[in-house]
């Protein structure tokens, strides 16, 4: 190669470095927060929210615009910009220059490309459903951008909603699960309510003894081996947790998302909770470690639900007599026991033809254990121990 090759070599170079440089300078505002998948495909979009299509050509014209990415975009006639540049509509308030910079960055590299920035005082009117609830603060859309042949599809959903969801409930809930709340009404999500649930404490025996002989170290590590196998169950059949305590979990059923079988798949998450303890025991014992046993209890009832606190700080939660009697049933419960009481019972076998849940519905039987009285609970309560099988 000539030197006048090499320097032609290397001015092109520097020609496409400048472009790229240019590209992602509407990208400052999102550092670190571009999302690249190794799908070919976009796997990043939510399902159930409209999305906003456009189809870019090779030289970055505009192909394809559906409906409501033309209405988004602010354009009168959608057919009428096909093969126009889409550097001439890349103006999103607040994101302008965003699109061109994910177009370019996706033919650099294969999968796909997503950013969900927050746009502060974004024209509602151009969103898909304009009149739709949202909580208060910045708009939020998910634009996901990735090749298809020669070509760059941008996909874009409205997502305020979901954000505040995830917010506020990602310590409680498994993600599908917020997914799907983003689909329930405010008055169920948003607003505190009354709702009928099925709570569930558990909780380990005799570890307050147990802590006070070993390390601040051990104590953790222990507990939190623990409470990350009762959550696993919790999560695997739908419920939500809603606090630790030392080491006690609380978790219920039934909120906030209704589910009608709530008290059957508490009693499920029960036993299994029972089922994985006693091989996290087992595991504990061959490591020399304590293996403290645990207890389960379970109450159906009224309560009320949403985010209690201060505006400092405040936690989705219920507060109700269901909620006092399940933690009595815990504090009550020998080791390896799960107690309850008649109205879980009546709830689930009414529920039994109504369950919906990931696994199997396993056979569980119920023992008398007697009345019973606990502290702040007017009456004697008629106890039940639960069993598989």
């Amino acid at each position: 190669m000539t030197e006048i090759e090499t320097l032609k070599k290397r001015i092109a170079e520097l020609e496409d470095e400048n472009l790229r440089l240019k590209a992602g300078a509407g990208m400052t505002f999102l550092a670190g927060s571009v999302v690249r998948t190794d799908t070919k495909t976009s796997n990043m979009t939510v399902a159930g929210i409209e999305e906003m299509v456009l189809l870019i050509s090779r030289d970055n014209s505009l192909s394809y615009v559906n409906g409501p990415m033309g209405k988004l975009l602010g354009m009168t006639d959608r057919k009428s910009v096909l093969g126009r540049p889409l550097a001439e509509w890349d103006r999103l308030p607040g994101a302008e220059g965003t699109l061109l910079s994910l177009v370019n960055m996706a033919r650099e590299g294969d999968g796909a490309l997503t950013v969900e920035p927050p746009l502060n005082h974004f024209p509602v009117e151009r969103l898909p459903d304009p009149a739709a609830a949202r909580p208060a603060g910045p708009i939020f859309l998910r634009i996901t951008a990735f090749r298809t042949g020669d070509k760059v599809q941008i996909s874009i959903q409205e997502t305020t909603r979901l954000k505040w969801l995830e917010k506020t409930f990602s310590r409680y809930l498994p993600k599908k699960i917020i997914e799907q709340l983003q689909f329930v009404s405010d008055d169920e999500v948003m607003r505190p309510q009354r709702a009928n649930v099925t709570m569930l404490f558990a909780d380990l025996r005799g570890f307050t003894a147990i802590s006070e002989r070993i390390s601040p170290e051990d104590v953790s590590r222990i507990v939190s081996s623990f409470l990350g196998e009762m959550v696993a169950v919790i999560n695997e059949m739908d419920g939500t947790v809603d606090k630790f305590v030392g080491d006690e979990i609380v978790a219920m059923f039934g909120a906030p998302q209704k589910q009608p079988d709530h008290a059957v798949r508490a009693l499920i998450a029960a036993t299994r909770m029972m089922e994985r303890h006693t091989r996290w025991m087992a595991t504990q014992t061959a490591k020399g470690e304590p293996a403290p046993q645990a207890g389960i209890g379970i109450a159906t009832g009224d309560v009320v639900i949403g985010n209690i606190g201060t505006e400092d700080r405040s936690d989705f939660t219920a507060i109700g007599h269901a909620v006092n009697l399940a933690s009595r049933l815990c504090g009550s419960a020998p080791g390896g026991m799960i107690y309850t009481v008649p109205e879980t019972y009546a709830a689930a076998s009414a529920a039994m033809k109504l369950y919906l849940g990931p696994i199997p519905l396993p056979k569980i039987g119920f023992d008398p254990v007697g009345d019973l009285t606990f502290k702040n609970v007017s009456k004697p309560v008629k106890v039940l121990s639960v069993r598989v099988g």
